[in-house]
């Protein structure tokens, strides 16, 4: 990922990445807080998402629960592989610009198939799957196929990244002017646990 200049609103933004963390902890503790859902006329008319969250679809990886989230906390796009095309930057787009979000989080996770199906060159049961398995593949250049599974989900999702940065200049404005945070995120499916990349 490029050398970015420091945000302008860091410490806000260090403070909203540290409100999803005292969730994480929640989430990992058994513990979420109670939530008391408003009147869904008011999500209706405001939209003020603490962050948006690029996550693969996998089921057991959920944005909202991880973090321990409620209705309108988070903006999450998923697609499998957390793999960006024309439609997820679109959304991410969607996410900063329309509804202002000021935290972007691309979050891999462990045990990732999209990942391992291009890292092993695993046969794949349709052309659509095996789309996502080309959009993988330039991220893990170089690697052996018994290279470990962690290892290139985390070389994905940092390229991951630096591809959203690279074809959005809308985001990547963003984040030069320190309007925008991005923090790339590895979530253990057996523990529950994140490391920051």
């Amino acid at each position: 990922m490029p050398e970015l200049a420091p945000p302008k609103n860091l410490e806000a933004q260090n403070d909203l990445f540290t409100q999803l963390m005292e969730g994480h902890q929640r989430f990992l503790a058994g513990n979420p807080a109670p939530k008391t859902y408003p009147f869904f006329g008011s999500l209706a008319a405001v939209r003020k998402p603490v962050a948006t969250v690029l996550s693969c679809s996998d089921s057991r990886v959920s944005p909202e629960l991880v973090f321990d989230q409620g209705f309108g906390d988070l903006f999450v796009v998923r697609s499998a592989g957390h793999t960006v095309n024309a439609l997820t930057l679109g959304s991410l787009e969607f996410a900063v610009e329309m509804v202002n979000s000021p935290l972007l989080i691309i979050m891999g996770h462990e045990d990732c198939r999209a990942v391992h199906a291009a890292l092993t060159n695993a046969p794949v049961d349709t052309a659509n799957i095996q789309q996502i398995v080309d959009i993988v593949k330039p991220s893990l250049e170089g690697m052996e196929a018994t290279a470990s599974l962690d290892l290139a989900v985390q070389a994905h999702v940092r390229k991951t990244a630096h591809i959203v940065l690279e074809r959005s200049p809308v985001i990547r404005q963003r984040v030069e002017q320190g309007d925008l945070k991005l923090v790339t995120l590895f979530y253990h499916v057996a523990t529950g646990e994140i490391d920051v990349l």
